[in-house]
């Protein structure tokens, strides 16, 4: 189960409720990272330093649960993001709170948002999101592979990987393919562990590539060592603009360092528009019909609990339930009236100001008659 979150666009305005979408002349590029933030909570300063330098984000290991997927908007000023979580596919039960583990998430700047779609292919290591770009949209995977030393690595490599090549066959013909993440394995051929040797045999496999400046520059280092593990591959090496591993920064706590590459895509927003918002409305509840209101409940469907990951789905239905019986049972009124649209002469400004002021000293001395 994947999660789409968005916040309410900065970049609109308007008169008597409408709102303008106000047009961009167009972009013939991106900025990408890629980075095993290694927990989103503790390396949050670090996040902060390198969001206004770019357009799209992709995130492995941000750690946080299903039920605390929304915490991360208050690490991504002006961004979106689409995340799934370790636990996406049976949720934890949690009667002490612990640390999270894994997680993915691509995150873009709220000016894309026009462009990004969430697409529901992946598990709870691979997320995809397609960007609709010109001359061919795109089709962008962030995974987080697993890593090897375990005894049930092998399969679980594989495994991913094969979910990875369904996803790429079925969008590489109508959509630019850009594969990001921790592989946990690498290109370099100074190492041959089995990972290596079947992510190799992958890229090889879907034709994917990446630019030679990588170099041999490692992008994860620990005590024993270091190693190449995170890469931005492409269908189609010419829109790779620039590639480059960041160097450690002092406020990086994860023992990753970002990726960062340029990619080559037209962008472009039409012409303004006007955008009426919905109409609000209260529901009286005094009024309501109380026999049609219970017979509607009465007959709606509720499905059955048989397992955890069946609770939301449980729970967006009754919601849809009893608004579908409110609405029908409940009358309501509009509580958003456009007001005038004409402005005050300065003469009835000084007017205004007056009267308030005589209201104030009405109400001050107790309001006398």
């Amino acid at each position: 189960m994947f999660r789409s979150f968005s916040r309410q666009r900065n970049d609109r305005t308007g008169h008597s409720g409408d709102v303008t979408v106000q047009s961009r002349d167009a972009i013939d590029h991106f900025k990408l990272l890629t980075f095993n933030i290694e927990g989103i909570r503790g390396n949050a300063p670090y996040l902060e330093e390198i969001l206004p330098f770019n357009d799209f984000i992709c995130l492995q290991e941000h750690w946080l649960w299903q039920y605390e997927q929304q915490e991360a908007t208050k690490f991504l000023k002006h961004f979106n993001y689409a995340i799934r979580s370790s636990d996406c596919n049976f949720p934890k039960v949690h009667s002490v709170r612990s640390r999270g583990n894994g997680g993915v998430m691509i995150c873009w700047n709220s000016k894309f948002d026009s462009y990004v779609k969430t697409l529901k292919d992946g598990n709870e290591r691979i997320i995809a999101v397609e960007i609709n770009s010109s001359p061919k949209r795109i089709c962008l995977i962030n995974c987080y592979l697993p890593t090897s030393g375990y005894s049930d690595t092998a399969v679980k490599y594989q495994d991913n990987l094969d979910l990875l090549e369904i996803i790429i066959q079925k969008y590489c013909e109508s959509h630019q393919i850009i594969l990001v993440g921790d592989m946990n394995a690498t290109m370099l051929l100074s190492r041959r562990n089995d990972s290596d040797r079947r992510f190799r045999s992958f890229i090889d496999k879907h034709k994917l590539g990446t630019l030679a400046n990588m170099g041999t520059a490692p992008t994860y280092q620990h005590g024993k060592g270091s190693s190449q593990i995170d890469y931005i591959f492409s269908h189609t090496v010419d829109n790779l603009l620039e590639l480059e591993i960041c160097h450690q920064h002092p406020t990086n706590t994860s023992s990753h360092v970002p990726v960062v590459g340029k990619i080559k895509a037209t962008l472009s927003l039409t012409c303004a528009k006007s955008i009426k918002p919905p109409e609000r409305r209260r529901n009286l509840w005094k009024d309501c019909d109380i026999e049609a209101y219970q017979s509607t409940l009465s007959n709606s469907q509720i499905p059955i609990i048989e397992r955890p990951d069946q609770i939301k789905t449980f729970i967006d239905q009754l919601n849809g339930n009893i608004l579908a019986a409110a609405k029908i049972a409940v009358p309501s009124k509009k509580i958003r009236l456009k007001g005038p649209k004409w402005k005050a002469s300065p003469a009835l400004r000084q007017l205004l100001v007056k009267g308030n002021l005589i209201h104030k000293n009405w109400i001050q001395y107790g309001r006398p008659t």
